[in-house]
């Protein structure tokens, strides 16, 4: 009896741990379809805001108009295309998410529909406000002051 006890009991601790594996490849991918677009944005926020301000034009700047030796506005352009990416893959995931079938617990698949969609809302509203980040660089001039 205790044999089969044993072996009821690894099944039954295989199978959750296979249930385990499959809920957490599928909420690491929902949450990245949340969280990255706004993510993406930030960090487009937060590095842009102080590119010009902080790093490149400031008195202290020892190459002005360069960060590592790149014109600000091509480095600006290569970290917006950086988190566009981002931007855009989470809201590609989000869509798969979307698309994915849904078994187990209705209040379980519930939720996971609800984030894809919020993840599929996010990623175009944050794709499009990145992409309004190009203008800045490629039309404004570089290290320029207000008269």
């Amino acid at each position: 009896m205790d044999e089969i006890t044993r072996r009821v009991e690894q099944e039954a601790e295989a199978a959750a741990r296979a249930a385990t594996r499959e809920e957490t490849a599928g909420s690491v991918a929902l949450w990245l379809a949340v969280l990255g677009s706004p993510g993406a944005w930030a960090g487009h926020l937060g590095v842009n805001y102080a590119l010009e301000e902080w790093f490149a034009c400031s008195p202290s700047a020892p190459d002005p108009g360069n960060i590592l030796g790149v014109p600000v506005g091509t480095f600006s352009v290569l970290f917006n295309s950086t988190m566009l990416a981002v931007a855009v893959t989470a809201g590609v995931v989000a869509f798969a998410c979307l698309r994915r079938p849904k078994d187990g617990e209705p209040e379980r698949a519930e939720r996971a529909r609800w984030m894809a969609f919020a993840g599929v809302v996010e990623g175009a509203l944050f794709t499009g406000i990145i992409l309004l980040g190009y203008i800045p660089p490629l039309v404004l001039p570089a290290c320029q002051t207000t008269p």
